[in-house]
């Protein structure tokens, strides 16, 4: 495989190749790219323990963007979550600090490595559709101080615990979305949860069944929160 070493952005689909992408593949994309997505479509059962190690030589990546389905075709194909490849985060992954947005979605990833975090450059954040059950995930993105994170989207996985306190929260001091629809958050959102946000800064917490919501009506335009306690 061989590309042109002055490719700036790389989009990869299975279906197009007609094989699984490898890490042969993955190992000669040139260095000087800054924008990669790679769409697995073929979901064959060798995938399962795919590797990314070699996106992370990528230093120069600003946008990553990773799917094990086009997401579009997901309610055509029918394809349940859990049959999807999964996908392992490295440690390596910290390499990648020019990184702006990262998108890693129906990859059925169980967990983020401690290296993540230090990523503190990303400004679009996606990561619905996986397996992340970590209680401490929410936390773990608060306590980073140059989070400049602009959307955060942690859409249907499993994640449990609470909600952040109002002062983790506070530091995300950018954030302009913040979905957490389809997980299994407990406890209680509030004004204060709501006040410790930029002010137009919205949060989404649609069926968190154990979520009870408290807020005054005057915020009803940034709280997204149907099938939850009253």
């Amino acid at each position: 495989v061989y590309f042109n070493d002055c490719l700036q952005e790389l989009s990869m689909s299975g279906a197009l190749l007609e094989h699984v992408i490898t890490d042969d593949i993955l190992s000669a994309v040139p260095v000087a790219v800054k924008k990669l997505s790679i769409q697995q479509t073929v979901l064959r059962r060798e995938v399962a323990n795919a590797r990314i190690d070699s996106i992370c030589r990528l230093t120069d990546l600003t946008e990553l963007h990773l799917y094990a389905i086009d997401i579009r075709e997901l309610h055509r194909l029918l394809i349940p979550k859990d049959s999807c490849p999964s996908l392992t985060i490295p440690q390596g992954i910290s390499a990648l600090t020019s990184l702006k947005r990262l998108t890693i979605e129906l990859c059925n990833v169980a967990a983020l490595p401690d290296s993540f975090y230090t990523l503190t450059q990303i400004r679009h954040l996606i990561l619905s559709h996986n397996q992340l059950s970590d209680s401490t995930i929410l936390e773990k993105m608060c306590t980073m101080s140059s989070l400049i994170y602009i959307y955060i989207l942690l859409r249907s996985n499993s994640i449990e615990g609470q909600l952040p306190s109002p002062s983790r929260l506070s530091t995300l001091s950018s954030l302009k979305y913040l979905c957490l629809d389809g997980n299994n958050l407990t406890g209680e959102l509030t004004d204060q949860h709501i006040d410790s946000l930029p002010t137009t800064a919205i949060i989404s917490v649609n069926r968190n069944s154990e979520i009870a919501v408290r807020v005054n009506s005057k915020y009803k335009d940034r709280v997204r929160a149907d099938q939850c306690k009253r």
